[in-house]
């Protein structure tokens, strides 16, 4: 990968960029070859403030290397403790 940068990104608010600078990625002709894309299931559970014990026991019984990814969002009172 080269030393190129790109610093003309804006991240703040207010217009400022960062004080650091971002390496510019590689071209695509310098990456190794791959094989077909590997497709992992993405699973999405909704809970209410009282899920979280629930799918704390599901991702507690549920094996190491399934082989998925999981999003859990949970509705929260805000009073409620995280």
């Amino acid at each position: 990968m080269g030393t190129e940068t790109h610093d003309s990104l804006d991240f703040r608010p207010g217009g400022e960029n960062p004080p650091e600078t971002l390496p510019m990625p590689a071209p695509a002709s310098a990456l190794p070859a791959r094989g077909p894309p590997t497709i992992i299931p993405i699973v999405a559970i909704g809970a209410s403030a009282g899920g979280l014990e629930a799918a704390s026991r599901l991702f507690e019984a549920l094996p190491a290397n399934l082989g998925m990814a999981f999003i859990l969002v949970q509705h929260l009172d805000p009073n409620h403790p995280t």
